[in-house]
């Protein structure tokens, strides 16, 4: 692993970065749904969600090279996430914490 230190990149808006997927502002049953959040550190940003239906896959623009530490967020679902260059999908499942679901997993590869 890497020990060089890079920058932190936080996209908080999902959807400018999606190159390929389908995308509605509203629950449809071949999309993904936009959704506006607002994080009180942060501030407003944009992500994906999906109902009880599996709209596709999307794909989204990194724009980095190199050696990163990937995170992702899910509240409710599981999600399977791939790198361009890499054979098989990592599963990131959501966990438990107190009455809320949160969950978060991480992918090192190269980009």
């Amino acid at each position: 692993m890497p020990t060089q230190s890079r920058q932190e990149l936080l996209i908080t808006d999902l959807v400018e970065r999606v190159a390929d997927g389908n995308l509605s502002p509203k629950t449809n049953r071949n999309c993904w749904r936009i959704v506006d959040y607002e994080l009180e550190k942060i501030g407003a940003g944009r992500g994906l969600a999906i109902g009880e239906w599996k709209p596709g896959r999307a794909t989204i623009r990194l724009d980095m090279e190199g050696w990163h530490r990937i995170g992702l967020v899910s509240r409710y679902s599981q999600i399977q996430a791939k790198l361009t260059s890499d054979r098989c999908f990592g599963l990131c499942r959501p966990v438990n914490e107190g009455n809320r679901r949160r969950g978060q997993d991480n992918l090192y590869r190269e980009a």
